[in-house]
């Protein structure tokens, strides 16, 4: 029987969920050009997460895997066509670590991470809460939960969410501070906690000062692919490239892009809007697991005693995920340490959104008057 216990992105790494694809079969009934193309990324994916695995493994790492039946039919959208559900492939998207409670949701993926439950006790899993680990921010005491809200300008729907939230909020809010954020969700791909006082950074989230006073930040100005010269803005579906599509000009099976833009849209999101740079894996305060070669950035982090162990995931701009999102820590040598202690009492502890320019007490006030008025 394992037990759970993250209260942070730094703390030794000793056990772990990573993701996988569906086998190459599910989708022998599909046109051969689709197939193909299914097959061939399902092949290096396949390929490149048996290599985290193997690098995980040589950190004395347990790495967990979702269980897939062979039965295509357990894994169909009735509400898309009867097409395949995105695969286990990013299980942090979610399902969230906070403390020694794991907060599940297989989001209809039947079986898929059922069995691995099985391996913890019963107490430890939250079934009925939904927090995504890709959207939380672990921070000993303080817990940053982002949201995305598709009119952030529009109070009402703030409100609506943040009500909404006190149901999530209610497991954590005697022992943790809360910090309710309207970035725009996914601040993995925005910024990640290396270790105390050290950060790496982007320019997607803007509230540095607040949460993270005289941190020192490593910041990445631009995503590795927002310059890609083969994007054309002109067509659609060109939210995703293909590895053999780097090349200026080239884009690899249009006929592909156009059912991928059809029947998976849940499974892609724009890779160039991610920082995958940043949403690396943290092994412990001195290693973390990145995609690519970066030497800039890697020797600056050796300047802070991080060493970058390079595994490449090919398919990364298909899936828009990187080690962070394609896993979920799922145990660390963990110790709830306190980093912000001048912050004193537990609770609702701030609202970072812009529509009140960061003023948690004017956010809260208007919030009370809300709820009066809807009579909740």
């Amino acid at each position: 029987m394992s037990n759970i216990l993250v209260h942070n992105n730094w703390d030794p790494l000793e056990e772990i969920w990573l993701g996988d694809v569906w086998p190459t079969h599910f989708y022998d009934d599909l046109e051969p050009a689709i197939r193909d193309a299914f097959c061939q990324i399902t092949e290096w994916t396949k390929e490149d997460l048996n290599n985290v695995q193997k690098k995980l493994e040589e950190f004395n790492v347990v790495v967990k895997r979702p269980y897939v039946d062979g039965d295509k039919s357990l894994y169909l959208d009735p509400d898309n066509h009867n097409k395949l559900l995105k695969p286990p492939i990013t299980p942090r998207d979610n399902n969230a670590v906070i403390g020694d409670k794991l907060f599940f949701s297989d989001r209809g993926l039947k079986h898929c991470y059922e069995p691995l439950l099985k391996e913890y006790p019963t107490e430890q899993i939250i079934r009925d809460i939904w927090i995504s680990g890709a959207c939380a921010v672990k921070l000993g005491r303080d817990i940053i939960i982002d949201r995305f809200i598709r009119k952030v300008d529009d109070i009402e729907n703030i409100y609506k969410d943040f009500h909404k939230q006190q149901r999530v909020y209610k497991p954590l809010i005697d022992n943790y501070r809360i910090h309710y954020a309207t970035n725009g969700g996914h601040v993995d791909g925005c910024f990640m906690p290396l270790k105390p006082g050290l950060l790496l950074a982007t320019n997607y989230w803007t509230d540095y000062e607040v949460m993270f006073p005289d941190w020192k930040k490593i910041t990445l100005n631009s995503p590795t692919y927002q310059d890609y010269p083969g994007w054309n803005s002109d067509i659609s579906f060109r939210r995703w490239m293909l590895p053999n599509a780097m090349n200026p000009g080239v884009f690899l099976y249009p006929y592909f892009n156009e059912y991928v833009e059809t029947y998976c849209s849940e499974w892609i999101g724009n890779y160039k809007e991610t920082y995958f740079e940043v949403n690396v894996l943290v092994i412990d305060e001195k290693n973390i697991l990145c995609m690519g070669e970066h030497p800039t950035l890697f020797a600056e982090l050796e300047k802070h005693g991080i060493t970058c162990h390079v595994v490449p995931f090919r398919t990364r701009t298909f899936w828009d995920g990187g080690l962070h999102c394609i896993t979920l820590d799922t145990r660390r040598k963990a110790e709830l340490k306190d980093h912000f202690p001048e912050r004193k009492e537990y609770g609702i502890k701030s609202a970072l959104t812009t529509y009140f320019n960061n003023d948690t007490n004017a956010f809260l006030a208007g919030y009370a008057n809300w709820k009066q008025n809807k009579g909740l």
